[in-house]
């Protein structure tokens, strides 16, 4: 076998019509070949073909006619002759090479083996001295490409249905020239025959060998088959003898193999005999599909690189969504979680329409150096709020836009009295509000924050207050 080939053995019984007979058939082995059936003896034939008269068990041909011969040709590498003789009843040769003896080892007539891939005929002589049977040959054919992955395809011409009772010719095949049939043996082996003049015809491809079935009978005749574009041993019309004493089921009308599979091939069947039937029963397409077919396929879209160039370029895809969402959660919870300060006395409560807290300036204790007992009293500075000032209870309401509509300051505030100005007052904290959250496109409107009640602190504390009374220090209490 050619080391690009991968090997497939085909088997064909002696009763298929490949399997070429001269002469053809007869009732006596003394002139020609005769059929026998292991369980169908001669006694149990109707010769008025009521029963079917179905060959049962092993069939072979034999004859013991000189000069009788049966000969086979495929392409491939290998071929064994199978039957039984003693040595010498025959010779063999294959092609034009030189002719063999016969010398059977138990059931193996002849082997051909390691032979180089090509057409090859191997034909066996009948040498006359005694009977000489022949029951099938195997023969190593080629499929596809080595390390080829095969697929199997079967085409019935006939389709079976409710029992039987409907049937039709499938589309796969085309016949004329005569009328053509599909109701023998429906429920047991559908056939399309014809006894006409007809053809029976058939395009396919994606298949590196094809197989045609159907039967043989008493009453079936010679055919030829031609195949378009030629192929294999088929590079002409060939002719084929379907008559058989006995009724055969699955016989091989026809194969060929050494098939292009990207090609598409027609076969033409063609009955010779007027009256004689001619059948089909069954296409089997064997196709090798190369390992390298998805490669090819994949030559039209990314390499192996771009798309693990894709992948890597993904997963950092990922960690940046993943990235970005983190960051975005963590701002959401700091706006959700807004922080608050204190002003500084007399700052300003509304600033940019929005209310702030910030926080209270240092008071200096006595300790410090920048101590001044003034700087716990007094008024305050023009036009700042004093620490007295409170903030009068008013509606905040929400613009359209989003943001608190504050009522100005000078409405909600109220100034101390002269004669409160010398007492120390404590100053409420300013409320600042956070604008209304930012609607992200991604991740829905935020939950708006609850504003903090302000924080409100004790009066600063003079540790003089702890010692006896001084001019210098009024009594607030």
């Amino acid at each position: 076998m050619s080391s690009s080939r991968e090997p497939y053995k085909l088997n064909v019984l002696d009763q298929s019509p490949v399997f070429q007979f001269a002469p053809h058939a007869s009732n006596d082995t003394s002139d020609g070949w005769k059929v026998f059936y292991e369980e169908s003896p001669d006694s149990t034939y109707d010769l008025d073909h009521v029963s079917n008269n179905l060959g049962r068990g092993t069939s072979l041909h034999s004859s013991r006619a000189a000069g009788a011969s049966a000969t086979i040709e495929f392409v491939g590498t290998a071929c064994t002759l199978y039957g039984g003789a003693a040595d010498g009843a025959f010779t063999t040769t294959l092609d034009e090479g030189d002719e063999r003896a016969g010398a059977p080892n138990g059931t193996t007539l002849v082997e051909y083996s390691d032979l180089d891939y090509g057409k090859h005929s191997l034909t066996l002589t009948v040498s006359g001295d005694s009977a000489v049977n022949v029951t099938s040959v195997d023969i190593v054919l080629g499929l596809g490409e080595k390390g080829s992955s095969t697929n199997q395809t079967n085409i019935d011409a006939v389709e079976v249905s409710n029992g039987g009772m409907d049937t039709k010719q499938d589309s796969f095949f085309s016949t004329s020239g005569a009328q053509f049939s599909t109701d023998h043996d429906a429920t047991g082996y559908s056939r399309l025959d014809t006894n006409g003049l007809g053809t029976i015809s058939f395009s396919f491809t994606n298949a590196s060998i094809i197989q045609v079935l159907g039967t043989m009978n008493y009453d079936h005749g010679q055919y030829s088959v031609s195949m378009s574009p030629s192929a294999g041993v088929s590079d002409s019309t060939r002719t084929f003898n379907a008559s058989s004493f006995w009724f055969a089921y699955d016989s091989i009308l026809f194969f060929e193999s050494d098939l292009d599979r990207t090609e598409t091939y027609q076969i033409t069947m063609k009955n010779l005999d007027q009256g004689l039937y001619m059948d089909v029963h069954q296409v089997i397409l064997m196709d090798a599909i190369p390992t390298d077919s998805a490669g090819d396929d994949d030559k039209s879209g990314l390499s192996t690189g771009a798309i693990a160039g894709i992948a890597v370029g993904a997963a950092v895809a990922v960690l940046a969504a993943i990235l970005a969402l983190y960051f975005l959660r963590r701002r959401r919870n700091q706006r959700a979680n807004p922080s608050f300060d204190m002003d500084a006395p007399g700052y300003s409560m509304q600033q940019h329409g929005l209310f702030t807290l910030s926080p209270y300036d240092a008071v200096p204790t006595p300790a410090s150096t920048d101590f001044n007992p003034s700087s716990l009293y007094g008024t305050t500075t023009p036009g700042k709020h004093s620490r007295n000032d409170t903030i009068s209870s008013f509606p905040l309401t929400r613009t359209n836009s989003g943001a608190l509509d504050v009522p100005p300051s000078t409405s909600g505030i109220s100034t101390s009295s002269a004669s409160d100005s010398g007492r120390m007052k404590r100053r409420m904290p300013e409320l600042r509000v956070s604008p209304a959250p930012l609607q992200e496109l991604d991740a829905g409107p935020l939950p708006e924050a609850e504003p903090e009640a302000p924080e409100v602190l004790p009066p600063g504390y003079n540790p003089a207050w702890a010692g006896p009374s001084t001019s210098s220090i009024p009594n607030t209490r």
